[in-house]
């Protein structure tokens, strides 16, 4: 990749949805925050959320400073990244802490109603400015790359990005398309993961 610098914020996407995009992102924010990284793993897939459930933002946010004051109560563990980018709440607020030491997480919220093109706004690159402040690795389980703007336009907010592969579900010419739409779109490729390789799949 032609990343110069540290790689703080990193989107996990894919070509198609089911390749195991969310699985990798959420495996890698683990890795990340075991390894003594403070890491944010955001779900910013607004068409196909699917990390809520894993951390359903049971506890209170305890901080050490003053932004404990906004810390997330039980009745507000809908909160997420669309009620951020609306004004409606600090990012504090959305904030789940997780049982792994180091983890927290932004779920998506509600996203009904809400136009994909907030993914594009100025308050979503200036709460992601914040949050790699506030963060040694800012991890985003993005959307699917082919058929949809949305993943371009995160793609040049973020420092890099991950492609995830799932062995023998796409032809090659499939992830060449992506490869080439994130290229195109300006997109930095630190690398790529390749999901459910076995014995008889040929030609990878």
């Amino acid at each position: 990749a032609d990343q110069v610098g540290p790689i703080v914020s990193l989107l996990v996407t894919s070509a198609k949805a089911g390749d195991g995009k969310s699985t990798t992102a959420l495996n890698l924010a683990a890795t990340c925050a075991r390894a003594g990284e403070r890491t944010l793993l955001m779900d910013v897939d607004l068409r196909r959320p699917s990390l809520g459930d894993v951390f359903p933002g049971e506890d209170d946010w305890e901080g050490d400073d003053a932004e404990a004051e906004t810390a997330i109560e039980t009745d507000e563990s809908g909160l997420g990244l669309v009620d951020i980018l609306r004004g409606a709440i600090p990012w504090q607020r959305a904030l789940r802490r997780t049982e792994l030491r180091n983890l927290d997480f932004i779920a998506t919220g509600d996203p009904t109603g809400v136009p994909i093109e907030i993914l594009g706004t100025l308050e979503l690159r200036q709460l992601l400015a914040a949050l790699t402040h506030h963060y040694d690795r800012v991890i985003l389980d993005g959307p699917a790359i082919l058929g949809m703007a949305d993943c371009r336009v995160l793609g040049r907010m973020v420092d890099s990005s991950i492609l995830v592969v799932r062995a023998g579900a796409h032809q090659t010419v499939t992830l060449q398309r992506a490869k080439a739409v994130l290229r195109q779109s300006s997109v930095e490729i630190a690398g790529v993961v390749v999901n459910s390789l076995r014995e008889g799949l040929k030609n990878w």
